[in-house]
């Protein structure tokens, strides 16, 4: 993130030198001042645009990564065989048969079905991961496509800290439960 956190200061700097370098052949007679101005503006208003663009391309692709890291602990965990896994709802009933929630309300909804629906919708755009997304999480979208973006959803750092979080929770949550569960078969 330290890589976006100049973006305005920079954009601005692009402007300043960009109007210097057209001070430098500004004629009065032969040249509009405005015109310089919105020149020098524009280059900045630019820079701004697609640096901003990709933090949020960053920003999005995170909570991706993060699913993605939260699918492939499941699968270890949930293994059945070298090439089997538990997953949809034989792993949700398997969880709710050792006493983890799996209401909309627990960390396995907000890791499993959200997250999962985000990164969907991050890396294919609208269908029906969208629609479903944005049935729960309405407050995600911005309706601003843009130059770099695939699609209006606007994740910050903090939702990205908030989810993993989550996902914490929830592995803290099950490796409780498995130790003690452990603890009475032993």
């Amino acid at each position: 993130m330290p890589t976006f956190n100049s973006i305005e200061e920079e954009s601005r700097e692009i402007e300043k030198n960009k109007l210097d370098e057209l001070y430098k052949s500004f004629h009065p007679d032969t040249t509009d001042i405005g015109s310089c101005y919105e020149e020098a503006h524009s280059e900045g208003a630019s820079h701004y645009a697609i640096h901003n663009e990709m933090k949020q391309e960053f920003l999005n692709h995170q909570a991706t990564l993060l699913f993605h890291m939260f699918e492939k602990d499941l699968k270890n965990m949930f293994r059945t065989s070298k090439d089997t896994y538990l997953k949809g709802d034989d792993l949700k009933n398997k969880l709710e048969e050792i006493g983890i929630s799996t209401d909309t309300n627990s960390t396995w909804y907000k890791v499993n079905k959200e997250l999962r629906l985000i990164s969907n919708v991050v890396k294919h755009g609208t269908g029906d991961s969208y629609n479903d997304l944005k049935k729960i999480r309405v407050d995600l979208f911005n309706n601003n496509f843009g130059f770099l973006l695939k699609s209006d959803i606007s994740l910050t750092l903090n939702d990205i800290e908030i989810y993993a979080n989550y996902m914490k929770k929830f592995w803290t949550e099950f490796f409780d439960i498995v130790l003690v569960l452990e603890h009475r078969i032993i």
